[in-house]
C-alpha cells in the first residue's frame, strides 16, 4: 500500500508540476509557491521512503499542511483574477452572475485544489507508513 500511495503522489506531483511549467506559473512570487512545495514535497518523500526518519516525516507533514493550505490561496488568487477580468469587461456584473463567470474563467478558478489532494495523500502515505512499522 505504501508503494502504491507513494507512486500515486509522485505521478501526480510530476503531472502538476509539469503542467504549472508549461503554462510559465512563474510570474510572481506567489505563482512559484505551488512549484517549489510540488519540488520538495517530491524529493521528501522519495528520501523518506528509502530512509525513514523522524526530522524527514515531520518537515514532510508540514510540506503537507502548506500544500493544503496554499490549495485555498491559490483559488482566492485565481478567483479573485478572474473576478477583476469580468469587471473590467463588465462593470456592472455581480451577484451570483458574477461569481459563476468567475467561476468558468480564462484562470481555472479550481484547479489550486490538486495541492489540496497532494497534500492529503502525503498525509495517508506518512500514515500508512506509520502503521507498516
Amino acid at each position: 500500500m505504501r508503494n502504491f500511495i507513494l507512486a500515486i503522489f509522485l505521478v501526480s506531483s510530476i503531472g502538476t508540476g509539469a503542467e504549472l511549467f508549461l503554462l510559465e506559473h512563474m510570474e510572481d512570487f506567489w505563482q512559484w509557491v505551488p512549484l517549489v512545495l510540488i519540488l520538495l514535497s517530491s524529493i521528501l518523500i522519495v528520501w523518506l521512503h528509502l530512509s525513514p526518519a523522524k526530522a524527514i516525516s515531520q518537515i514532510f507533514y508540514g510540506l503537507m499542511l502548506l500544500s493544503m493550505f496554499s490549495a485555498g490561496l491559490g483559488i482566492f488568487f485565481h478567483l479573485k483574477g478572474n473576478i477583476e477580468f469580468e469587471l473590467e469587461m463588465y462593470p456592472n456584473m455581480g451577484g451570483l452572475k458574477l461569481i459563476w463567470e468567475s467561476l468558468k474563467g480564462a484562470t481555472p478558478a479550481l484547479a489550486p485544489g490538486t495541492m489540496l489532494a497532494s497534500g492529503m495523500i502525503g498525509l495517508l502515505y506518512l500514515r500508512v507508513s506509520k502503521t507498516d512499522n
